[in-house]
């Protein structure tokens, strides 16, 4: 989940202090398979939860892959 969901904006500054470790980035996923591929299901706060750079790469991210084909599903 997000670091900050709706109802605890004001816990925000908080959360990110603790929960900075547990950045999904390239340094983290440089210990996943080889293969491993981002996925979220967005929407994704940039540089909280996940970073923008990992979150951009397209060697490794299939984020907006993966929303258009929930854009189309209930279609």
């Amino acid at each position: 989940d997000v670091f900050a969901s709706m109802g605890q904006v004001d816990e925000h500054e908080a959360r990110v202090k603790h929960f900075a470790c547990f950045q999904l980035n390239h340094a983290l996923m440089a210990h996943a398979a080889y293969h491993a591929l981002l996925m979220h299901c967005l929407p994704a706060n940039s540089d909280d939860e996940v970073s923008g750079e990992l979150l951009e790469d397209d060697s490794l991210s299939v984020v907006w892959y993966e929303a258009v084909s929930r854009l189309h599903a209930p279609k």
